[in-house]
């Protein structure tokens, strides 16, 4: 006997990471809000993060309900490269994991309606 699948939320395209998302990110300064605008060409994601610190142009990828991508943040003392990686959950949001070189961080995002 096969286990029951989950049912899916209704209109989740989990194919697909295009469009906007409120991001979410667990700091040990507290939760830090930010946006991602997120646009796929097969495989390949590019976009924007807009965060506290300003606009900083992503590149990664999405496949296999899979989603990761690297930013870099200007600071005093040069770039700081930050990576995020993560997955497609059931509900249609994203969770993960992002790190730097001050560690990692939890994250999540929801897609704007």
């Amino acid at each position: 006997q096969t286990p029951a699948q989950p049912p899916q939320a209704a209109g989740v395209d989990k194919s697909k990471v295009d469009g906007k998302w409120t991001l979410d990110i667990q700091t040990d300064q507290g939760a830090m809000a930010a946006s991602l605008d997120l646009k796929s060409d097969g495989a390949k994601v590019t976009g924007t993060i807009t965060s506290p610190q300003g606009d900083a142009p992503l590149v990664g990828e999405y496949a296999d309900g899979k989603l990761a991508f690297g930013i870099a943040i200007d600071t005093p003392e040069g770039a700081m490269q930050i990576g995020f990686a993560g997955v497609m959950k059931d509900d249609g949001t994203l969770a993960g994991t992002l790190s730097g070189p001050f560690g990692e961080a939890p994250w999540t995002a929801t897609r704007v309606k």
